[in-house]
């Protein structure tokens, strides 16, 4: 059971360090996290360290588990992502990739840019909190 996932930075290159969501790995989930993430000022993936390490707090923030996180942190290729597959984020905190089973499901950018997302950001989080008990 759960909605796993895994996000890891650009370029994709297995074995690498990603963020394994156990639940809230679905596309909707990991895109409020990520626009959670934006408004926070994280940085993208030019720095992948801190690039993580704000999508981690995001993703703390953003799932309130009651004392659970379902979070952790693991390796591409190696995190059991079997749900959603791998998020690949970029330049402006956009997922670039999405991966499953090693193979890539769409590689395009689907988010908008910092100033987009914070415009929307309270209404998606608050949108997407509310399904977070489904």
């Amino acid at each position: 059971m759960g909605n796993r996932a895994a996000i890891t930075v650009e370029p994709y290159t297995e074995g690498e360090p990603c963020i394994y969501l156990h639940w809230n790995g679905s596309p909707e989930h990991v895109e409020a996290i990520l626009v959670k993430a934006c408004t926070q000022g994280t940085r993208d993936n030019s720095d992948p360290t801190y690039c993580l390490a704000g999508i981690m707090k995001a993703a703390i923030e953003y799932c309130d588990y009651n004392g659970e996180t379902g979070l952790g942190i693991g390796r591409t290729g190696f995190v059991d992502d079997g749900d959603n597959g791998t998020y690949v984020i970029g330049k402006g905190l956009m997922i670039v990739e999405r991966r499953y089973d090693g193979e890539v499901m769409y590689a395009r950018r689907i988010r908008t840019g910092y100033n987009e997302a914070k415009k929307k950001s309270p209404r998606i989080i608050d949108n997407l909190k509310e399904d977070h008990s489904s």
